[in-house]
């Protein structure tokens, strides 16, 4: 017969293989977890950098656009100041005062853009805006610089209005301010020698269009396919490069679409489509 003690399994040695086993499960196990924590440690380096690399290049266009805003603060207080004992239209006082109190809560809001980024919950608020006062705002708060600019001998620059009425837009109304001072005070630059900006608004298929052209000197074809690349700038160190970057971030992110027409020594040409009211744009 054989022997049984031979042939069956011993337990004490089935209990010890399979603590052994346990053992290895759990120093995977373990291991498995070690992983997944250095992978989450990782994932947050890497998004903290993303944020880092984000807020800074956020910072950069908030320099750019606070030094647009306060431009006209700079220039209406110091006119008011120099000019205060002599001042018989208040018509002209209160448009002062409007256009520096304009272009102050315009700067408040652009500090507003940190918190948003940190929140991503708290949105700057949306609302319906009617274009062609807005337009009518920018034209006054950007005019000390190009006045300043045609101001020199030989130089002439005037700006046109040809104002349409479109339907009004889903936006935030400080931030489409900002964007349209900003590709302004880029025409104002390109016509540096002198020129003709117009300022245009209309409806057209459901959308309100604005249009801002200049006679200026214009860009090559490679320039005007970089020109929306964040830091990018053909103005040495007097440029940010964020401008039209940040232009056509707040545009995109409200539903509309921007767009560069330009020709070297001919002028450029800046569309900006935005949905009426009918399509609320969405913000991302």
């Amino acid at each position: 017969m054989p022997d049984r003690k031979k042939t069956a399994a011993d337990p004490s040695e089935e209990l010890t293989e399979l603590r052994k086993q346990v053992k290895t499960l759990r120093k995977r196990a373990e291991s498995a977890e070690s992983a997944v924590t250095e992978l989450r440690k990782a994932e947050r380096q890497t998004i903290q950098q993303e944020r880092l690399q984000a807020l800074g290049e956020m910072s950069s266009g908030i320099v750019h656009d606070f030094n647009n805003a306060i431009t006209p603060i700079m220039a209406a207080s110091e006119f008011l100041i120099d000019n205060a004992d002599t001042f018989e239209n208040k018509e002209q006082t209160m448009a002062l005062l409007k256009s520096i109190h304009t272009a102050a809560n315009d700067a408040r809001h652009m500090v507003g853009r940190v918190r948003e980024f940190y929140r991503p919950e708290e949105r700057a608020e949306v609302t319906e805006v009617d274009i062609d006062p807005i337009i009518k705002d920018v034209v006054m708060m950007t005019k000390p610089k190009w006045e300043r600019i045609g101001a020199d001998p030989g130089k002439v620059i005037k700006i046109d209005m040809d104002l349409g009425k479109p339907g009004k837009v889903w936006f935030n109304e400080s931030y489409l301010r900002q964007v349209l001072v900003n590709i302004v005070f880029n025409a104002a630059d390109a016509v540096d020698d002198g020129g003709t900006i117009t300022v245009r608004s209309f409806s057209r298929d459901g959308k309100a269009v604005i249009t801002i052209s200049d006679t200026g000197i214009g860009m090559s074809e490679d320039v005007r396919q970089r020109c929306f690349e964040p830091f990018f700038t053909t103005k040495g160190r007097k440029g940010t490069g964020m401008g039209l970057a940040t232009a056509y971030g707040v545009v995109r992110g409200y539903g509309g679409e921007i767009d560069i027409q330009s020709e070297v020594g001919k002028g450029t040409t800046v569309t900006i489509v935005v949905p009426e009211d009918g399509a609320k744009g969405s913000q991302s």
